[in-house]
């Protein structure tokens, strides 16, 4: 379980759903039923929907959340609730994320404690929402607390993609550049020597489509096909993420 952990955010999700698989059966063997263990049924559902496949995430989130309520594990509650934020907007439906996140905020209670675990995630999911809907300096704000803040590489990873996605958004293209080699940075240090990480190819991916708004052509087709490179190696062939970059690669 812990190198599924290990793969997932080292940018292989392909493997760790293959580890975690392993669990389960090792599980079903000894008699034990795996959705009894929350933390478990988190982690693979955060895999899956890393790996693409949202309906299965979701259903794994769901499991996972009415068993912390059950087992009275409110932190385990929360986290299983913001995947569902997560995977939620993942789908387009902001609704449901928004309703799911509300849950988790009033759970994890008011003002968050500054070194709550899952305030990283929670700042992340406030601010995906906020972009969708519009609100875009209380998105940024968001972003900028997990990047000034988290130590753990694939939080950061994740909020400086939604930041330079917003830069993006904005127009503001030397940020957005800057946030996309430092998120490729990271993640090809986690990637290590992995010979693919879907992690790496979404910076490449966020890195190409800022350097077709710069004018640099070559330079983005390039990125492009480093993302399809690495991301057709590691997630769900109908990845939003990998369908964007063949999109963006064949008109370049």
């Amino acid at each position: 379980s812990n190198w599924g952990i290990v793969a997932s955010n080292a940018g292989d999700p392909r493997n760790a759903i293959e580890l975690y698989d392993r669990v389960q059966s090792i599980y079903t063997q000894n008699g034990t039923d795996p959705a009894t263990h929350p933390v478990y049924s988190f982690n693979r559902a955060r895999t899956l929907e890393q790996f693409g496949r949202f309906s299965e995430a979701r259903a794994g989130y769901s499991q996972c959340e009415a068993v912390s309520n059950e087992q009275r594990a409110p932190l385990a509650r929360v986290y299983c609730l913001l995947g569902l934020a997560s995977v939620s907007q993942a789908m387009d439906d902001v609704t449901s994320a928004a309703d799911y996140l509300a849950t988790a905020a009033s759970l994890a209670g008011s003002p968050l404690p500054p070194d709550y675990p899952a305030a990283p995630r929670m700042n992340i999911m406030r601010g995906l929402i906020a972009a969708k809907q519009g609100h875009l300096q209380e998105a940024r704000g968001s972003f900028d607390a997990v990047i000034d803040n988290s130590k753990a590489a694939h939080i950061s990873n994740d909020a400086l993609y939604a930041r330079a996605r917003l830069n993006l958004q904005e127009g503001k293209l030397a940020a957005a550049e800057a946030d996309a080699r430092r998120m490729l940075a990271l993640a090809q240090e986690a990637q290590g020597s992995l010979p693919h990480s879907d992690r790496t190819g979404t910076a490449w991916l966020v890195l190409g489509e800022v350097l077709q708004k710069q004018g640099n052509a070559p330079a983005a087709s390039r990125a492009f096909h480093d993302a399809i490179d690495n991301l057709s190696s590691t997630v769900d062939p109908q990845h939003p993420a990998l369908l964007r970059a063949r999109e963006l690669s064949a008109g370049s």
